[in-house]
């Protein structure tokens, strides 16, 4: 299986915290263009990108596909280097790449949900919820809640299409 290489987010929130998450992840991806990352951060997310690269190699197709985007994008030794190249990247240029490339005001959203249109109204009401495990409580991520809960998606109902899984694949 190839994949075309873009950036992607997945998600699996309750369905009563849909439009919550979707204005959560906007806002994380906002933060990759316009904040800073820490040393910390940074460090920690080259390793976990590192040390999950072996999960993307687990099967012969993922394994060839792999290969053929060596060969597509004229990467020679790119799996067999990809952890050592990933810990060579410096830091400095790690912001540089989101901000060339992170467009979160220009964003394709593909949610699969059990009712389109609900969905649809959800996300153009002023009224975003956010329904906690039972026995949490917000704390002092509150104020950060309720900030995102605030978040102006400027979303028109044309903005929104509704496709059914049945007719997906016809």
């Amino acid at each position: 299986v190839r994949n075309d290489q873009y950036f992607q987010m997945w998600t699996y929130p309750k369905e009563t915290n849909f439009e919550f998450c979707i204005k959560l992840m906007l806002e994380e991806m906002t933060k990759l263009t316009t904040t800073p990352l820490t040393a910390e951060e940074i460090d920690r997310t080259k390793d976990y990108v590192a040390n999950n690269f072996a999960f993307l190699m687990e099967t012969p197709d993922r394994q060839l596909g792999m290969r053929l985007d060596e060969k597509w994008y004229k990467l020679p030794e790119f799996v067999d280097k990809f952890k050592h190249n990933i810990n060579r990247v410096p830091r400095s240029e790690l912001q540089t790449v989101a901000l060339d490339n992170l467009h979160p005001q220009s964003v394709l959203i593909v949610a699969v949900v059990s009712n389109g249109e609900q969905a649809k109204q959800e996300l153009l009401s002023l009224d975003t919820k956010l329904e906690l495990p039972s026995g949490s409580e917000e704390g002092e991520l509150k104020s950060i809640n309720d900030e995102i809960k605030g978040l102006d998606l400027k979303l028109l109902p044309e903005d929104i299409v509704i496709v059914k899984a049945s007719e997906l694949f016809k």
